[in-house]
C-alpha cells in the first residue's frame, strides 16, 4: 500500500472514529434529557374521559399504572397547567381516539411520585406528555 493510500485509509478511519463518537456524545446526551424530565408515567387503557363546562379535561387510565380521575389540562385557558390550549385539544383528541379503539395511553408527570398517588378530581399541573 503507497503512502498515499495509508494517509487516506488513516483519514477515513479518524472520520469515522470522529462520528461514531459524536453519535454516542448526543445518543447520551437525548438519553439524559429524557430520564431526566420524568419523574412518573402512568396509563392503560383510558377508563373515564371528559370535560367540564369549564373545560377542564379529566382522565383516568385502568392496568397495573392505572389512575384515579384527575384533570390534566383546559381547553379554554392553560391557567395553572403545563400545557397549552392547543396541546390540551391534541391531548383531549388522541385520548378520545385511545379509548375508542381500547389503546393503552401513557401520560408523563413530574409531580407526583407514583401512579397511586394521584387523588381522585386533582389537578394534575405537571402533565407534560401525553403518548401511546
Amino acid at each position: 500500500m503507497s503512502i498515499n493510500n495509508q494517509f487516506h485509509q488513516g483519514k477515513k478511519m479518524a472520520t469515522l472514529t470522529a462520528r461514531f463518537k459524536n453519535t454516542v456524545a448526543l445518543a447520551t446526551g437525548m438519553l439524559i434529557a429524557a430520564t431526566s424530565h420524568a419523574n412518573v408515567a402512568c396509563g392503560g387503557t383510558v377508563g373515564m374521559l371528559g370535560v367540564y363546562d369549564s373545560g377542564n379535561v379529566f382522565v383516568s387510565y385502568q392496568g397495573s399504572y392505572g389512575t384515579s380521575p384527575h384533570v390534566i389540562c383546559n381547553l379554554y385557558t392553560q391557567g395553572g397547567f403545563g400545557a397549552t390550549v392547543n396541546t390540551c385539544k391534541a391531548w383531549y383528541s388522541y385520548l378520545l381516539a385511545a379509548k375508542l379503539s381500547n389503546q393503552n395511553v401513557w401520560s408523563d408527570y413530574t409531580i407526583p411520585a407514583s401512579c397511586s398517588a394521584i387523588a381522585a378530581w386533582s389537578y394534575q399541573t405537571t402533565t407534560y406528555t401525553v403518548r401511546q
